[in-house]
């Protein structure tokens, strides 16, 4: 008894080229998606520190939770990456991959400017007595 394959529905073979219309348009729609969602995120870290004291004395929030807003960005672009790759959109699965890869760096940059925000270098000892015998001046 022949069982049949089981095989996706539609065409296929090597005279079938797939359309990658649909593919290109909607990983160029989600790319401006998440830029937009992006661009918002730092705009309201930015405006966190905004103020109209002359002083300018006041510090933008601490960019933890904002870092927190791109991770899950970034978790929904590996979602949708993997989903499209799944599917054979390899268009969009790329593009979401390299959304997930720059989300993964500004998550590692904005830590690392935080840290050393939070933690400044003690101050040099020279600063304050350069005549001292360890210093080089």
């Amino acid at each position: 008894m022949d069982t049949p394959s089981r095989r996706r529905p539609g065409p296929s073979g090597p005279d079938h080229c797939p359309d990658r219309t649909e593919d290109a348009v909607g990983a160029f729609a989600l790319l401006v998606l998440e830029l937009l969602a992006l661009g918002v995120i730092v705009a309201l870290w930015w405006m966190s520190g905004w103020t109209f004291d002359p002083a300018g004395s006041y510090a933008p929030d601490p960019v933890w939770g904002y870092l927190v807003a791109i991770g899950v960005l970034g978790l929904l672009a590996l979602g949708a990456a993997w989903r499209a790759s799944s599917r054979g959109a390899g268009a969009t699965a790329w593009v979401q991959g390299l959304v997930f890869a720059v989300s993964l760096l500004l998550i590692a940059a904005g830590a690392v400017i935080q840290h050393r925000q939070d933690n400044p270098p003690p101050p040099s000892p020279c600063r304050d007595s350069p005549s001292a015998a360890w210093c080089n001046g």
